[in-house]
């Protein structure tokens, strides 16, 4: 296996590791064998780059975050709104990115088996999630650093990356806390769904968040002063901000000595109580993996379906295809992490964009009727441009990639005999009828799909 950089660097780490009571050459080659299925996997035709593509997007994202630092603003200002830029993109970068890596139940089972020790199991995995996210924070803070290093000096630059660091400890803790608590109160499928919706819930609240972090950029004013108040010891991003006040700035007001204070010692605290947690942690995991059915929830789940197409169908028929049609696309888990942020998106960023933009010296009727005189009205264009995405997903619910099978049957000679085949053992089946695409080898849209099936129940069921 290839020796990886960030291993070297790892290494410099060792007694750390030991005094811990960690394994270190298991655990190197734990994290070395994580690294190289990584590195397989993202140089597959399925996933091919897909690690430096996520890199490119943050540093351009990382480079627009970056003008703050040049901004006449200060500095309490500046690097607040600079760390909650990026906090919010790491955040949901982890969330989203890094929560395979969280909740991949594959070491226990193969790993955990043999005689390496729980917490050697444990750290590896620790590691392999600091060694990403670490990747991620450099690629977003890259442009910054450099900034800073023009703008300030050697020692500013240095604490910047320490708050780096301090961040990342504090995002894993965050994140792995939300996800113990949702494992540990629901199992199975349940658990399923609601880690998924979750995750959804979480990129629609911080893209929302980094908007409105944003465009509140145009409304400090040049001459604005920060000031603290007793509820900032509650945000995390503060604490960091702090620490630059009162190591060059001489804030030594008993606020920012408490802020920088937590923004030291609760990153590195959170960092400890994760080790601590790590094994109650993966034993929860296994209720990824349980089968449960709940049929009180099934039984509501269904009688809300069947209320629902009551209203909204005009038949019988028409119901039945509607709650078959339900049922499929609330069951793929891919599809709707593709279409629910989207969805979502296209319905309440817009009214986001128009709440920020109200003006309060207006009635709402005054302010809907100026919004023909500004270009506010475009907000609702927006949400046009972003539910298209939607109507796509139904149809094409994922992007063709090489290998995959296709949708449809295509006529050619493998296809037909194939078909040959498959037609002469369907002949011999009593009781069974075969439709559809795939039976009769054909392309089909949707109403003669429909068509099809009310002509076969027709002909069968007189």
């Amino acid at each position: 296996m290839e020796d990886f950089f960030s291993l070297k660097i790892l290494d410099l780490f060792r007694p750390l590791f030991e005094a811990f009571g960690v394994e270190y050459e298991k655990m190197r080659l734990i994290v070395n064998m994580k690294l190289t299925l990584d590195k397989r996997k993202n140089n597959s035709s399925e996933n091919k780059n897909s690690l430096m593509q996520s890199v490119i997007l943050y540093l351009i994202i990382g480079f627009v975050a970056s003008r703050i630092i040049v901004m006449p603003l200060d500095i309490m200002t500046k690097m607040t709104v600079l760390f909650a830029l990026i906090f919010v993109m790491l955040l949901t970068c982890f969330i989203t990115d890094f929560s395979s890596v969280i909740l991949d139940t594959y070491d226990r089972h193969i790993i955990g088996i043999t005689d390496v020790k729980d917490i050697t199991l444990n750290m590896a995995k620790i590691v392999h999630i600091i060694i990403y996210i670490s990747i991620m924070s450099l690629s977003i803070s890259a442009f910054s650093i450099l900034m800073i290093l023009m703008a300030y000096n050697i020692g500013f630059c240095l604490l910047f990356i320490l708050c780096m660091i301090l961040m990342d400890f504090l995002l894993i803790m965050m994140t792995s806390v939300i996800y113990y608590l949702l494992i540990k109160k629901f199992k199975g499928e349940k658990l399923k769904d609601v880690l998924n919706l979750f995750q959804i819930f979480m990129i629609l609240v911080f893209s929302i968040m980094y908007y409105l972090i944003t465009s509140s950029l145009s409304d400090i004013q040049i001459n604005y002063t920060f000031s603290i108040k007793a509820y900032d010891l509650f945000i995390p991003f503060m604490w960091f901000a702090s620490l630059f006040c009162v190591a060059f700035y001489g804030k030594i007001e008993t606020l920012y000595i408490i802020m920088s204070i937590l923004g030291i010692i609760v990153p590195i605290l959170s960092i400890l109580i994760y080790i601590k947690l790590t094994p109650a942690f993966e034993r929860n995991l296994e209720k990824l993996e349980q089968v449960s059915y709940n049929e009180k929830d099934s039984k509501a789940k269904k009688s809300f379906v069947s209320k629902l197409g009551d209203k909204i169908c005009k038949n019988n028929e028409e119901k039945s295809f509607f709650e078959f049609i339900y049922t499929n696309l609330s069951r793929d888990r891919e599809f709707k992490t593709r279409v629910y942020p989207t969805l979502a998106s296209g319905i309440i960023m817009p009214l986001v964009l128009l709440i920020v933009t109200y003006d309060r010296s207006m009635s709402i009727m005054e302010y809907l009727k100026s919004l023909s005189t500004t270009n506010n009205f475009l907000n609702i264009y927006l949400a046009v441009i972003l539910l298209q995405n939607c109507i796509l997903l139904l149809k094409y619910s994922k992007e063709y990639e090489e290998g995959d099978e296709p949708y449809y049957p295509i006529n050619d000679q493998r296809n037909n005999e194939l078909y040959t085949k498959y037609k002469a053992l369907a002949d011999n089946q009593t009781n069974v009828i075969f439709g559809g695409r795939l039976a009769q080898y054909k392309y089909f849209d949707m109403h003669n799909i429909i068509a099809e099936a009310l002509e076969c129940i027709n002909s069968h069921f007189k």
